[in-house]
């Protein structure tokens, strides 16, 4: 036992020098602590001790210690059912550290979000970030590439893409990738650092969401619950289920969300003239001096809703005749935008689809820009919007 354990303190000072690093998330290697206590948040003295009378072992050993199998052979954070020189690096690349050491993650990524307990990035280039205390070389392959099975000597799909990495102290490398054209499709990253011989492997994933979220915008009158005259708003919704019979079951709401992550934040403004004007040049920009009538600004998620005009009587009915300008923006939560226009008519026939009027004559289209840029009023696709 003393030569086993003298045998991993010696192998544990040569990892203490060539891979002390921040963790993943909890600390790797925090088996227990004194008096078979529980973890403690520091990897210390007692967990190498906990780990050298685990040491070889697999299940069927009399010494087995499920809490020392951290890692498989390609470097993974994935128990493999023998406790070997796999999870001797990991623990040795932890030695030391305390929980609130731990904050930085070996691999990060720019412009990254988590959905799902996944990280999330949009198609193009994002910078990578690995912390590491030795030379290391980076790949990245697609999902479908690693399906197919074929790798190199390392372990690394043979299809790999490396990528150039630079670092100024030789402890942060950063480096610069393409990052994929499918949406929700999935792309490895893979850290090679050691020789040849005996190379250490950290992976991590990412889902990669191409598409803008995907909004449809219908309208409805809901009958204002006041104790005495009649009294109507006007809503658009994202979601007319709740408006329109809130205990029918056969009720489906509108389209609204994104099909790989999540609609995160938007904002819907309702103009009574043209948001846009005509420069110098004759294109329309935005004019700041059309204030909206209503407006809901940084919403989050579905559904999107907005009473336009709060509760109404019949005597004001006339005054809210017209035709309607509506600017929605939204972006998902790695901030693909979405930008949609719709004209809001009240009171005022569409000519092309009468039959599709509310029974208090509201209507709701989606509209298009011209080619100056201002928001063509005919309407462009009535079918998915008119309630």
């Amino acid at each position: 036992m003393k030569q086993r354990y003298l045998l991993l303190t010696m192998i544990l000072s040569v990892f203490l020098i060539l891979f002390f690093t921040t963790s993943l998330a909890l600390i790797p290697g925090d088996f227990g602590s004194e008096g078979s206590g529980s973890p403690d948040g520091c990897v210390d003295f007692e967990d190498l001790m906990i780990f050298s009378m685990a040491n070889g072992s697999t299940p069927s050993d009399s010494n087995w210690n499920p809490v020392c199998d951290i890692s498989g052979p390609d470097g993974k954070f994935i128990p493999d059912g023998v406790i070997d020189f796999e999870d001797l690096m990991v623990f040795a690349m932890h030695y030391g550290e305390r929980e609130e050491e731990t904050s930085q993650s070996l691999i990060s990524i720019s412009n990254s979000a988590v959905f799902d307990g996944k990280t999330v990035i949009d198609s193009g280039e994002h910078t990578i970030t690995v912390r590491f205390p030795a030379p290391i070389r980076v790949f990245i392959a697609n999902f479908t590439v690693i399906e197919s099975g074929v790798r190199n000597f390392w372990g690394i799909p043979s299809n790999a893409c490396e990528i150039l990495m630079s670092t100024a102290d030789g402890k942060t490398y950063t480096g610069t990738a393409d990052f994929g054209e499918i949406n929700c499709s999935e792309e490895w990253i893979y850290i090679l650092t050691g020789d040849s011989c005996c190379p250490v492997i950290y992976s991590m994933t990412v889902k990669v969401d191409t598409e803008a979220p995907y909004v449809d915008l219908q309208v409805v009158v809901k009958e204002c619950d006041t104790i005495c005259d009649e009294e109507y708003a006007i809503i658009i919704t994202s979601n007319k289920c709740p408006y329109v019979d809130p205990v029918d079951p056969c009720c489906e709401p509108s389209d609204c969300g994104d099909t790989c992550t999540a609609l995160d934040e938007w904002t819907i403004k309702v103009y009574d003239e043209q948001p846009f004007k005509k420069d110098t040049c004759g294109e329309c920009v935005e004019n700041a001096c059309v204030i909206p009538i209503a407006e809901e600004l940084l919403g989050v998620g579905c559904p999107i809703d907005l009473d336009v005009f709060s509760c109404f009587g019949f005597d004001d009915w006339i005054d809210l005749v017209g035709i309607y300008y509506v600017v929605l923006t939204a972006e998902d939560i790695v901030s693909n935008p979405l930008t949609n226009y719709y004209i809001l008519g009240v009171g005022v026939a569409n000519p092309t689809d009468v039959d599709r009027l509310t029974s208090h004559g509201v209507y709701l289209h989606d509209a298009d820009l011209d080619t100056d840029g201002c928001i063509i009023i005919e309407p462009a696709n009535i079918d998915n919007n008119v309630s």
